[in-house]
């Protein structure tokens, strides 16, 4: 990955600018003013862009490889999605959507906080 202005990657730089908007949604859900910064559109648009990925990833080197560096690059590539992929299955997982009229109140003054721990013994979803 390619250096920012900053001396971050462009990776990081991106991944720092959607904590940001992510932020600042939760802070308008908690104190609602003005327009929204993030719409369920753009919830929408960047979890399709997240579960388009595919394993074939861009190699950053010009020097030989070997078939076996390739292939382990590779399936470490897919593996990584793989895990991005279960994240979003594990967040909207049945009983983590079903405490969503409870999750909403999260922050708010005066309501408990809930946090969305995994059931004891429950397995992620395959």
């Amino acid at each position: 990955m390619g250096v920012g202005n900053s001396g971050k990657s462009v990776a990081d730089e991106f991944r720092e600018y959607a904590e940001i908007l992510l932020d600042r949604d939760s802070e308008f859900d908690g104190a609602p003013s003005g327009d929204p910064p993030l719409l369920a559109s753009d919830y929408r648009r960047a979890l399709y862009a997240v579960l388009a990925l595919e394993s074939e990833l861009e190699r950053t080197t010009t020097s030989p490889v070997s078939d076996g560096e390739v292939e382990a690059y590779r399936l470490g590539g897919a593996a990584m999605i793989d895990r991005i992929h279960i994240a979003i299955g594990e967040a909207w997982a049945p009983r983590r959507l079903a405490a969503r009229e409870h999750r909403r109140h999260i922050g708010r003054p005066g309501r408990p906080e809930i946090i969305d721990e995994p059931d004891e013994g429950s397995q992620p979803m395959t």
